[in-house]
């Protein structure tokens, strides 16, 4: 099944990404989180509850090389995020999979190696260890 989608434009339209007609629509609380990220250049960053991926693909247009990992229950939404990952180039870096937050961050590894820094839609924790949310 495919889903209803518009395509929009975020930081001046630095990113374009397709994102479902109805439900969930990515708008500035998605921007203020990649904003808030404390993330540097060559750094791993895994965010739950992905969705189409705009918070991640803002965070890649404003961070230099990093390594973004994106979960996601939803599978649409994870075509779709990926997706929009390869409309901006960043398909190379930024990475979505299905998966459940409760259960696929406490794999013995995560898709991509050591995370340093979680985001999430609801809230921001970044502790002293590499794993921690």
């Amino acid at each position: 099944m495919t889903i209803a989608v518009t395509l929009d434009r975020f930081l001046n339209g630095r990113i374009t990404v397709a994102q479902p007609v109805s439900g969930f629509r990515a708008g500035h609380d998605s921007l203020l989180l990649a904003a808030a990220v404390p993330a540097e250049p060559n750094s791993s960053v895994l965010e739950l509850g992905s969705g189409a991926g705009v918070a991640s693909l803002c965070l890649a247009a404003r961070v230099p090389d990093i390594r973004i990992t994106g979960i996601e229950i939803d599978p649409e939404l994870v075509r779709l995020a990926n997706e929009n990952a390869a409309r901006n180039a960043f398909a190379d870096r930024v990475l979505f999979v299905l998966g459940e937050a409760e259960t696929s961050i406490f794999e013995p590894t995560p898709p991509r190696g050591e995370v340093e820094a979680p985001q999430q839609r609801e809230a921001l924790r970044v502790g002293g260890s590499r794993r921690s949310i």
